[in-house]
């Protein structure tokens, strides 16, 4: 996988200065050059978005103190850029926004990368914004290598629901809430993505704004609130669903070929392997796991239940069976919840105290088998793993308050394990 180059600038100020009134740097107003402190030549068409605002806000509704704003385009099926819009203030002390742009030269990465995505995601790391002191900084503006590329991929919830759609920009109130684990803007984005597809335009979307330019221009829109929804908004008609996606770069989870072969006795042999290598060596195969995510990608409507060695689950002993159906439960949550507690009280959780005296096997594989689908970078693998996670510490929560069986087990697991259940709970 090659390294992602991702370059920056931001919107110039005049005039830029400490209050001592307002204690906060302040600008004197707009500066005649909307492009300032690049840390890389701007390409002429991204300047070109830029000075005729395709990425701009009302200037008399900025974001609120300490919130933010996201506009994302697509620029000529070459370019992506993530511009951040936030508040600051001029030196009358009325706001005014701020923006620091993102980008990267979809030319240099393979066609199957989502370029907006691959920012988006090195994003939401740190969440850099614009700050209005960096204007007089003396020193140059960085260049960010990122060392994944995000594919273009989808979730089967959002394919579904941009199947019931017939025209763009499709409006929303904007969600904050974490959106299957992930942060809220991921939600847009992807459903944007899936829309980018469908009327073959290029991705554009801006998510947590009041006021926007050109919104016609734009694939999907979420505002701040129900009263900033545009009353009048020219929309564009949808091509109709397409009913075969074969031909979508994206790898769907709502598409299947026809007279597709699923081989059966591969996956189950595979997910085997995977148990009985890591309970000899406490280590995943990455061979072996990066081909359980390529069927988890490609097979995600079969039933897996088909998948699994019954003989091999109904076995009780040694450290194989544990990892074995830690693995089944990861993929299959809710056909059998009790996997869990067996796995629990497989473990050498603690005593009675709730104490844990050595971390458990299974928990080691679950954490493992989680940061490996990090790197994968296939977000259908990702929500499964995570949807388990959440289907399980559910199913723990009643099972604390059903009953007092197990509870300091379950307690620790939840809040002092160290483990994914705990950092996720």
């Amino acid at each position: 996988m090659s390294v992602v180059r991702i370059y920056q600038f931001c919107r110039g100020f005049d005039n830029v200065r400490k209050s001592e009134v307002y204690q906060c740097y302040v600008s004197g107003g707009y500066a005649f050059e909307k492009i300032a402190r690049a840390s890389h030549e701007v390409p002429p068409e991204i300047r070109e978005a830029v000075i005729n605002d395709y990425f701009k806000l009302n200037d008399n509704y900025p974001p609120d103190q300490d919130d933010f704003s996201l506009i994302a385009r697509e620029i000529n099926d070459k370019y992506s850029v993530l511009a951040v819009a936030n508040r600051q203030l001029d030196d009358g002390g009325r706001p005014t926004i701020g923006y620091k742009y993102f980008w990267l030269d979809k030319s240099k990465l393979s066609r199957y990368v989502d370029g907006i995505g691959t920012l988006l995601y090195w994003w939401s790391k740190n969440e850099p914004k614009f700050k209005m002191e960096e204007l007089i900084d003396s020193i140059s503006p960085g260049i960010f290598d990122y060392d994944q590329e995000i594919k273009k991929n989808n979730f089967r919830e959002i394919l579904q629901y941009e199947q019931t759609l017939h025209e763009i920009p499709e409006v929303q109130v904007v969600k904050k809430e974490l959106w299957e684990g992930y942060p809220a803007y991921m939600e847009i984005h992807y459903l944007a993505l899936a829309l980018s597809h469908r009327a073959n335009d290029a991705n554009a979307w801006a998510w947590n704004v009041q006021k926007l330019s050109y919104p016609e221009t734009f694939l999907a829109i979420s505002y701040t609130t129900e009263e900033n929804l545009p009353k009048t908004i020219r929309k564009r008609p949808l091509p109709s669903p397409q009913k075969d996606n074969s031909n979508n770069n994206s790898t769907t989870a709502t598409t299947k070929n026809s007279g597709q072969i699923v081989p059966d006795k591969k996956i189950r042999d595979c997910l085997k392997e995977i148990a009985r290598i890591f309970a000899d060596t406490h280590e995943l195969d990455s061979k072996k796991t990066e081909e359980l995510f390529e069927y988890l990608a490609k097979y995600p409507n079969e039933t897996w239940s088909n998948f699994i060695d019954k003989a091999t689950l109904k076995a009780s002993d040694g450290n194989f069976n544990i990892i074995y159906k830690a693995e089944i439960y990861l993929l299959l949550p809710k056909e059998k919840s009790s996997f869990l507690i067996e796995i629990l009280n497989s473990t050498n959780f603690g005593n009675s105290s709730g104490k844990s005296s050595s971390n458990s096997i299974a928990i080691k594989f679950h954490t493992q088998l989680l940061n490996a689908s990090y790197k994968y970078q296939n977000p259908q693998v990702i929500h499964r793993l995570v949807s388990s996670i959440y289907t399980g510490i559910s199913y723990l929560l009643n099972q604390l308050m059903a009953d007092d069986n197990g509870s300091n087990k379950i307690e620790f697991l939840l809040t002092q394990s160290q483990s994914i259940w705990s950092k996720t709970f």
